[in-house]
């Protein structure tokens, strides 16, 4: 009777583990096309087919430099030297928005 009882007990934890393996599949499945979709379009750049693809994206980039020098006299003993101080600030961003719909492929 105990050898039964065990043997039902495999069997229930090994179900419950086979569901939950199937229950999230499309969850890992989903998870590595995006994946390989975000690292495709950092390798390869954005794909475009005129034919299945339609989009209605914006890139906007905007920012700001700011440079600035300054040069002054410094005593150093019986000498005179120049020294030139250069600020640089750059405050760029780009952002793209919108969305892409690629069609049945060939």
């Amino acid at each position: 009777m105990k050898k039964a009882q065990s043997t039902l007990e495999y069997a229930v934890v090994i179900a419950i583990v086979a569901a939950a393996l199937i229950s999230i599949q499309v969850y890992v499945k989903r998870g590595l096309q995006g994946y390989y979709r975000a690292n495709t379009d950092d390798g390869l750049g954005q794909q475009y087919d005129p034919k299945n693809t339609t989009s209605d994206t914006t890139l906007t980039v905007s920012g700001t430099e700011t440079s600035t020098s300054s040069t002054e006299e410094v005593q150093q003993g019986d000498k005179t030297k120049l020294k030139t101080t250069v600020q640089y600030q750059d405050d760029n961003t780009t952002r793209q928005s919108g969305s892409e719909n690629v069609g049945p492929l060939p």
